[in-house]
């Protein structure tokens, strides 16, 4: 497992934060996944073989993009 942390722009309300987790919780092989706000970040924990670009295509049609926050711990 691994976390990979996300800046994310696009993000209005809190809403926003449930339509992300919802999109990212659907992609297999994603464990957690925890938007705010607040921070404009989303973490997400998933399998080794989830692919950052998987990630930020699943969300993008929504009008947000996630960027990514230094490197991927492996946990």
């Amino acid at each position: 497992m691994r976390k990979i942390n996300f800046n994310v722009q696009g993000m209005t309300c809190s809403s926003c934060e449930v339509i992300i987790e919802r999109k990212l919780k659907n992609v297999p092989g994603v464990e957690k996944v925890k938007a705010s706000k607040s921070k404009d970040s989303v973490e997400v924990e998933c399998s080794d073989q989830v692919q950052v670009s998987e990630l930020q295509a699943v969300v993008k049609d929504n009008g947000y993009n996630l960027n990514l926050q230094g490197s991927v711990d492996a946990t």
